[in-house]
């Protein structure tokens, strides 16, 4: 299964007037590639557009309007090879890329974290121009350690930073070895492993750290649902079969990153 990373955005001034979230799935069709926006290089055509598009019409209480569709683009990468005298050899090939893709009403949107193309690539297709839009939204450590204190059941977190002020000959011997362990180490990860039935929560000493310091990365491994990463890289990641269909694709989407996203930038 994959575990693709997924980033926030937002168009600044909302979505173009004139544009519909409910008329884009008519107007992005299954492996539908716009003539209008190939574009040349050299002597190859690189196409891109739309699959698998979805309209969520927000009459279901669990999701609100959105539109979905996974950004496909032809790629060049250039590589170096050896050639019949044994020189460097510069070459250029196309291969494909994808980025999943949710679209907001009110503008934000989610999308797949990707190598050759970005959020810029994929409103241009729903727009026909690139807008004016923001995607290094930020997950804070102060995000990251409100999550760990909601959660029942936590696998992994990564802590860095541990804050001494206020933890003198005053503190309880645990929050002076916490204090002792973090001028001594840049960051400590703790992790449960493959142990799924363990649960960091249960250590009042890693509580400590997540309390002093700063937190950077921390997976969630609640009972009956799949791991899910959160970063101060700004990403939430986690698994997903791969051959979802569109509409069960989304919507696992939207509801495992949708609630990050209010955190993160609230409307």
């Amino acid at each position: 299964m994959p575990q693709p990373n997924f980033h926030f955005g937002e168009v600044r001034n909302g979505i173009p007037e004139g544009i519909e979230l409910s008329n884009l799935e008519s107007e992005n069709e299954h492996n539908h590639f716009p003539e209008e926006l190939a574009e040349e290089r050299g002597d190859n055509v690189l196409r891109r557009g739309s699959r698998f598009p979805y309209h969520e019409d927000g009459t279901d209480e669990d999701y609100e309007e959105y539109f979905y569709y996974r950004y496909t683009s032809e790629v060049v990468q250039s590589g170096v090879r050896l050639n019949d005298e044994g020189e460097d050899d510069e070459f250029n090939t196309l291969a494909r890329d994808t980025m999943e893709f949710i679209l907001l009403g009110d503008g934000r949107f989610i999308y797949e974290s990707s190598t050759d193309i970005g959020p810029g690539n994929a409103l241009e297709v729903l727009f026909g121009e690139i807008p004016d839009y923001e995607s290094d939204m930020s997950i804070t450590t102060s995000i990251l350690r409100d999550y760990y204190d909601d959660h029942d059941q936590i696998g992994e977190v990564t802590v860095g930073g541990i804050d001494a002020t206020g933890v003198g000959s005053s503190g309880t011997d645990l929050r002076r070895a916490v204090v002792e362990a973090g001028r001594i180490s840049d960051k400590i990860t703790f992790n449960t492993g493959t142990d799924r039935e363990a649960n960091l929560k249960e250590s009042t000493l890693i509580d400590e750290f997540v309390s002093l310091g700063e937190v950077s990365q921390i997976t969630v491994t609640n009972s009956g649902e799949n791991n899910k990463e959160l970063s101060d890289n700004n990403w939430v990641s986690f698994y997903y079969p791969e051959a979802l269909e569109p509409r069960a694709r989304s919507r696992l989407i939207y509801k495992r990153v949708k609630p990050i996203l209010d955190v993160v930038n609230p409307v």
